[in-house]
């Protein structure tokens, strides 16, 4: 009897024990899940804000990108006017110095005939000069 009571109470015990096993499997099921189940949603949020910061970074980048390269053709516009406007005033430049040397080339023609009158004038009257004298002495 006193085997049977021990039997009994082993059997009595197995399935308590199976229970108490099968609860506690069940418990760290349920923690495990939890667990799983909150590493998933920070995953999740690491990911989300990974493709946040990435988006912000490559619309940052795109945004600067934009400004250089709008920058970079202000300049360049400016440069080409800048060129243009040279090239204008180098042209009117060379208009006017040609001008300029036409007129000086008609000035000095202008001197260089009033001279030879002169000159040719001066030469007559030389020539008079010396003939009256040499009149006076004959």
């Amino acid at each position: 009897m006193k085997t049977f009571a021990i039997f009994l109470c082993i059997a009595l015990l197995i399935p308590c024990s199976i229970n108490a096993d099968q609860d506690k499997t069940k418990q760290e099921l349920q923690t495990a899940k939890q667990v799983l189940s909150i590493m998933k949603e920070q995953m999740q949020q690491l990911t989300d804000r990974f493709k946040k910061n990435t988006l912000t970074f490559k619309g940052q980048y795109e945004q600067q990108t934009k400004q250089i390269l709008t920058g970079f053709r202000k300049q360049l516009q400016a440069l080409k006017q800048d060129i243009t406007s040279i090239e204008n005033n180098l042209d009117d430049l060379s208009s006017q110095l040609e001008l300029q040397a036409k007129e000086n080339d008609k000035a000095l023609q202008e001197q260089f005939q009033k001279l030879k009158i002169d000159l040719e004038d001066s030469m007559k009257r030389f020539e008079q000069k010396l003939d009256s004298l040499s009149q006076e002495r004959k």
